[in-house]
C-alpha cells in the first residue's frame, strides 16, 4: 500500500500542483462553497446515497466553528477536487463523508487527499482514525486489519426510574422464554 500511495503522490505532482487544506473553524463559507459538489459526486457514485437536503451544510455551519467537525480538501491547480468532512472527538477522527471529482479519477484524488488528511491528523495528536460504517474497499487498504461490526446502538436514559424499567423488561423477557419475548416498538419481537 505504501508504494501505491507513493506512486499516486508522484503521479499527481507531475500532473499539476496538489495542495491539502484543512479548514479552520472560521472557514465555514469556503467549505459550504464546495459541499454541493461533494454531495453531487456522492449521489452520482452511490445512487441513493445522498444525505437529507441541508443536513451536511447544517452540520458544517454548526460543527466547524465549534471544533467538532473537521473539513478538508485536496486542491489541484487551485481547484478543490477531493473533499472530506468528519468529526473530531477525544483524539479520534470519524470520517463521515468523503468524495472526489470524477473528472480527476485518473489522478487518484481520494487516495491522495486521505493520505494528506492522515498525515495532518496525526501531526495534530490524533490517536485513531475511524472510517465509520460501510464496507468500501478503500477502507481495508488503510486499516490495520481490525474491524468491528456494529449491529445496533442503544441509548439508555440515566433518569432515576430507567434502570428499574430496564431490569423489569429483562425479567419479563426471561419469564416469557426464548422466542416469546414481548414486542417493543422499534425492535423485532
Amino acid at each position: 500500500m505504501r508504494e501505491t500511495i507513493r506512486r499516486r503522490l508522484r503521479r499527481i505532482a507531475v500532473a499539476g500542483n496538489p495542495e491539502f487544506h484543512a479548514f479552520a473553524p472560521g472557514e465555514s463559507a469556503a467549505v459550504l462553497a464546495w459541499l454541493p459538489r461533494l454531495e453531487e459526486e456522492r449521489r452520482r457514485r452511490w445512487q441513493g446515497g445522498g444525505l437529507p437536503p441541508g443536513w451536511l451544510a447544517a452540520l458544517v455551519r454548526e460543527g466547524l466553528p465549534a471544533g467538532v467537525v473537521q473539513a478538508s480538501a485536496l486542491r489541484f491547480d487551485g481547484r478543490d477536487i477531493a473533499w472530506d468532512v468528519g468529526l473530531w472527538l477525544n483524539g479520534t477522527y470519524y470520517g463521515y463523508v468523503r468524495g472526489f471529482d470524477a473528472a480527476f479519477q485518473a489522478l487518484s484524488p481520494g487516495s491522495v487527499q486521505l493520505c494528506r488528511l492522515i498525515e495532518w491528523l496525526f501531526a495534530r495528536g490524533a490517536e485513531r482514525l475511524d472510517f465509520m460504517l460501510g464496507a468500501e474497499a478503500y477502507k481495508a487498504d488503510w486499516a490495520d486489519g481490525e474491524e468491528v461490526e456494529v449491529r445496533s446502538l442503544a441509548i439508555a436514559s440515566r433518569a432515576p426510574l430507567s434502570p428499574l424499567r430496564r431490569a423489569a423488561a429483562r425479567g419479563l423477557d426471561r419469564m416469557l422464554g426464548p422466542g416469546r419475548s414481548r414486542s417493543r416498538r422499534g425492535r423485532p419481537g
